[in-house]
């Protein structure tokens, strides 16, 4: 710890000192210039809709009032866009905003160019999905306990390698429930409507969408039932719900309603690893590799305001059902060393299970 506080103080100094020798500082930065924030997938899922509420908001908190664009460039579960900014001009107007990502570096899958290590972390937020289906499968959906019944389950993904469907068909593996798996859709948007149009019957989405989308238009006119959510863990390890999505259990305390014990063995350890760190950090803003210490340092500072900026709490308690948490740089540099550094047995049983994929 005290070699690490030295680093961070080393850092800092060596920043003011660059900061002092050029004729403008970090201040001045931004003056008159655009940041283009990359969104990771399409539009109308919960990394689009946080991403486009965090660019509204952000700006008023960088010095020089810049222009902060969202852009979305869907694909392979973030691993395009996260490629396309890491690949950009170093000069801190890039920046991806998505879903972690670094479940995929965990497996060595070679879609991904880049280590994520080397993005300059700006800030990150904990998030969880929820896991819901249609209650017209077969047999019928009354209660969240009928699924271990159900025989035609469908569920859907973004690709083999992503975090989402890596989790969710741990999870139904965990749990012994039979199903199929369709990947390849570029956002919960497509999913979703597939879902509607009964091509897929079980689907997992970010609570912000989930909340705001899925919700009113399937859960309340009971289309659909959510079945569990993945939780926080504590210090002790154990899960509890994430603040505002008490009503729904978490997938540890499901697996329990239907099995009468926690999940143990390599696979549930490895759903721990793949759940601790993502649901930490569900989503995460990163500027291009080697990007100006300026950069980082006035965006850093304009994430970290966003904490107690009032108007940006409200709209997002409005779209998530609770007020944020936000994480900052340093912390999301330690979160995804340590899903990297993950003990060697769960790194290979994923990169068995991910290959045994159909493809």
């Amino acid at each position: 710890m005290k070699k690490t506080i030295s680093v961070i103080i080393a850092t800092l100094v060596a920043t003011a000192a660059a900061s002092a020798q050029t004729n403008e500082g970090p201040e001045s930065f931004y003056r008159g210039k655009t940041i283009n924030l990359v969104i990771g997938f399409a539009p109308g899922g919960g990394s689009d809709l946080t991403g486009r509420m965090i660019a509204q908001h952000i700006r008023k908190h960088i010095p020089g009032n810049p222009s902060v664009v969202p852009r979305n460039l869907a694909g392979a579960g973030g691993i395009i866009a996260m490629n396309s900014v890491g690949a950009a001009l170093p000069d801190g107007l890039t920046a991806y905003w998505g879903t972690a990502g670094f479940e995929v570096q965990m497996i060595g899958d070679p879609a991904l160019r880049l280590d994520l290590r080397t993005f300059e972390f700006i800030g990150g937020g904990p998030g969880t999905e929820v896991f819901y289906v249609r209650t017209d499968v077969e047999p019928p959906l009354k209660t969240p306990l009928d699924l271990k019944n159900v025989t035609n389950l469908w569920t859907g993904g973004f690709a083999t390698t992503s975090i989402k469907d890596m989790r969710l068909r741990l999870a139904l593996d965990i749990l012994a429930f039979k199903h199929n798996h369709v990947t390849g859709f570029s956002g919960n948007g497509p999913a979703r409507l597939a879902l509607q149009q009964k091509t897929i019957s079980g689907y997992v989405e970010g609570f912000a969408s989930y909340t705001t989308q899925v919700k009113p238009n399937l859960v309340d006119k009971g289309e659909v039932i959510p079945i569990f959510h993945y939780g926080l863990y504590d210090e002790k390890g154990q899960s509890q719900p994430l603040p505002g999505a008490e009503h729904i259990p978490t997938f540890e305390a499901y697996f329990k309603q239907i099995h009468g014990a926690e999940p143990t063995g390599v696979a549930a350890d490895a759903f721990r690893a793949l759940a601790s760190s993502t649901v930490v950090m569900q989503r995460w803003m990163g500027l291009t590799p080697r990007s100006p210490p300026d950069a980082v340092r006035v965006l850093r500072e304009a994430w970290m305001k966003l904490a107690t900026d009032e108007e940006y709490l409200s709209d997002s308690e409005k779209l998530e059902g609770s007020r944020p948490t936000l994480v900052s740089g340093a912390t999301a540099e330690n979160v995804v060393r340590e899903a990297l550094n993950s003990k060697p047995e769960i790194i290979e049983f994923l990169k068995k299970r991910v290959a045994a994929e159909p493809k």
